[in-house]
């Protein structure tokens, strides 16, 4: 095995998402092990003035800070890092470079150390949901009358009314554009990942650019700086600003929500919160109704495409009004919601991630409330996008 040589140039940059409320990085250093071990060792100090737990992150590169391409595997890193950590002096990060990057060596490699207080800063648009502890309807049916689970869930929780629309994502990507922990490469909108049990840290795709000129829903672009919804073509009705956002991967809608300081809701949140106890095979009722649903032919006034937010509301002309038992709206149709969680198939592990709620490409049992589908992690589509979920205090 070729031996592992780092020669260690460190940049420093605090990367911190909350201005106003941020803890403060300070006395960073790095060193590589002289023993043979090929260990690293990073040291920081870090104050944080509300006292509460932070989450530290670290980046890698070895090319001078392009991108942060060096995949950390957490397997590979202890000490004072990832989730829990408290403000202190003499912070110890231990990276065993050896395991972690085998054969590999450079001259160059710089380092990104991330503090995120993990504050509920949320943008002043967003509509909450109140989901209270308790029992709720779960899983498909078995008769008409007779639902498989009655589950319950012991705790209170807040959803989003409304899908992430496009330009509460376009705002977003430019907040997260400032503080570098996004960047663009030709039409895609990159960013790390910091791992989990199945995908290792490292760059991920979050959002495909493109235009919107002979679609029925809205895309993102990047012009003079500025992210922004692109304007569709002049026989389209109105902006396509507040249609749900699509074409992110997973990785775009975990982004935007840890950013905030949220989640994405898991399988049984989000079908608390589209079903109640009511029991009924949709969000509002049991019968479908293009009166009340953006699904495939359902003859709304952007059939086939997406419909802006909320639409359904009978304020509207041909509809009426359809929100879920917790007045949460579009659970079913005009776009799927990724979740936190993967869709197993045969028991066997894979990288699937769930999908919920049907969309505009659906048709009748795909946009029933216990339907279960998934979509590949990385990938993206124009009928998948997301909304997030907040814990109560």
């Amino acid at each position: 095995m070729k031996s592992v040589l780092l020669f260690i140039f460190f940049t420093f940059h605090s990367f911190l998402l909350f201005a106003n409320t941020a803890p403060v990085l300070s006395n960073i250093s790095v060193l590589q092990r002289t023993d043979g071990s090929k260990l690293v060792d990073i040291y920081y100090d870090v104050y944080d003035n509300d006292s509460d737990t932070l989450e530290i992150i670290l980046k890698v590169s070895n090319n001078e800070g392009l991108n942060w391409n060096v995949e950390l595997n957490n397997e590979y890193l202890s000490g004072d890092i990832g989730l829990g950590v408290i403000s202190g002096t003499s912070k110890h990060i231990i990276w065993d470079a050896g395991l972690n990057i085998p054969e590999e060596f450079s001259i160059n490699y710089r380092f990104n150390v991330i503090a995120d207080d993990l504050k509920n800063q949320i943008a002043d648009d967003f509509e909450w949901c109140n989901v209270p502890a308790g029992n709720y309807t779960f899983g498909y049916p078995t008769d008409d009358n007779n639902y498989s689970s009655i589950l319950s869930l012991d705790y209170d929780f807040q959803i989003m009314k409304y899908d992430v629309t496009n330009s509460q994502y376009c705002q977003f990507l430019q907040e997260a554009l400032a503080v570098d922990s996004i960047y663009i490469s030709g039409n895609d909108v990159m960013g790390y990942f910091t791992g989990d049990d199945r995908i290792p840290a490292g760059d991920q795709i979050f959002y495909s650019m493109g235009l919107s000129h002979t679609y029925l829903y809205g895309r993102i672009i990047f012009n003079n700086g500025q992210f922004e919804t692109d304007v569709p073509a002049a026989w389209v009705q109105g902006s396509f600003d507040n249609h749900p956002v699509n074409y992110l991967t997973w990785f775009g809608a975990w982004a935007f929500a840890r950013f905030y300081g949220l989640t994405l809701p898991n399988e049984f949140e989000w079908e608390k919160s589209a079903r109640g106890m009511t029991g009924d095979l949709y969000p509002y009722g049991s019968t479908l109704s293009s009166l009340r649903v953006n699904y495939f032919n359902s003859d709304d006034p952007w059939d086939n495409g997406t419909t802006p937010v909320g639409y359904y509301n009978g304020n509207n002309p041909n509809t009426l009004d359809s929100p879920s038992p917790y007045g949460v709206y579009d659970m079913s149709g005009n776009v799927s919601n990724w979740l936190n969680g993967y869709y197993d198939l045969n028991n066997i592990e894979n990288n699937n991630r769930l999908i919920k709620g049907g969309n505009w490409q659906s048709n009748n049992d795909t946009l029933k409330s216990y339907h279960r589908a998934f979509l590949v992690y990385h990938y993206y589509s124009p009928a998948v996008g997301f909304r997030c979920l907040k814990y109560s205090n």
